[in-house]
C-alpha cells in the first residue's frame, strides 16, 4: 500500500481541530498504541498494539484490542512524501515481540494516544475514486503533540492526487515550519541518547 503523508509537532492542536469541525469531519476512533520498533537493515518495522478508548456520543461498541504488524519503506524529508507499507494482522502479540527482538533486536517501544478523523476529497464528495485522507492527532509519551496526515492511494487514485490532498491539508493546517524528516521513534532515540 502507498499513501503520500506530512508529520508535525503542535504546540496548540486547537487550528487542527477547528479545520476538521469547518469539513465537518467526526473523530472515528481514540486509539491507544504501543508501537515496538525492531532493528532492520531497510526501512522500519513494528508491531502496533491498539486498545480503543470510547469515542464522545458515538453510537458503535468499541472495537476490541488488536495488534498488527507494520513494515514500511519512507524518506526523512521534511515534506509531503511517499509511504510505502504493508500491515499483518498479529494475533498473539506477546510471542511476536518475543520472537522480533530474538531475532532482530528491539529499538524503542513508542506510546501514543491517538485521535483519528477521516476525510474524503472535498471538491467532488461522491467520486468513487477518491482518497481517503487519515488526519491523526497524536500525543506521544516523552515527545508532545503532533498532526500526522496520510492522504492513502487507492485504485485509480494518482500519486499526484494523493500529494495534491495531503499538500493542502499542509497548507489548511500552517504547519509548514513544524514539519519532521523523523519517525516518532528517532525523536524518542535520540531524546535518551
Amino acid at each position: 500500500m502507498t499513501n503520500f503523508e506530512f508529520k508535525a509537532r503542535l504546540e496548540d492542536t486547537r487550528t487542527v481541530q477547528a479545520e476538521m469541525a469547518r469539513r465537518h469531519a467526526e473523530i472515528i476512533s481514540i486509539m491507544l498504541h504501543t508501537d515496538t520498533y525492531f532493528h532492520v537493515s531497510k526501512g522500519r518495522l513494528k508491531l502496533r498494539e491498539i486498545a480503543f478508548l470510547p469515542v464522545p456520543n458515538a453510537k458503535s461498541a468499541l472495537p476490541p484490542p488488536h495488534s498488527e504488524l507494520i513494515f514500511y519503506l519512507r524518506s526523512d524529508d521534511a515534506s509531503v512524501r511517499r509511504s510505502d507499507y504493508l500491515i499483518t494482522p498479529v494475533a498473539h502479540a506477546d510471542s511476536m515481540r518475543v520472537l522480533l527482538d530474538s531475532a532482530c533486536g528491539t529499538r524503542v517501544a513508542v506510546k501514543k494516544r491517538r485521535v483519528l478523523y477521516l476525510l474524503g476529497y472535498e471538491r467532488s464528495p461522491y467520486d468513487p475514486k477518491a482518497p481517503h485522507i487519515r488526519v491523526h492527532l497524536d500525543t506521544v509519551e516523552q515527545l508532545g503533540s503532533f498532526v500526522e496526515v496520510e492522504a492513502v492511494m487507492g485504485e485509480g487514485i494518482t500519486p499526484e492526487l494523493a500529494q495534491r490532498e495531503a499538500q493542502s491539508l499542509l497548507h489548511e493546517f500552517g504547519v509548514r515550519e513544524q514539519l519532521l524528516n523523523e519517525s516518532y521513534v528517532d525523536l524518542l532515540e535520540r531524546t535518551r541518547s
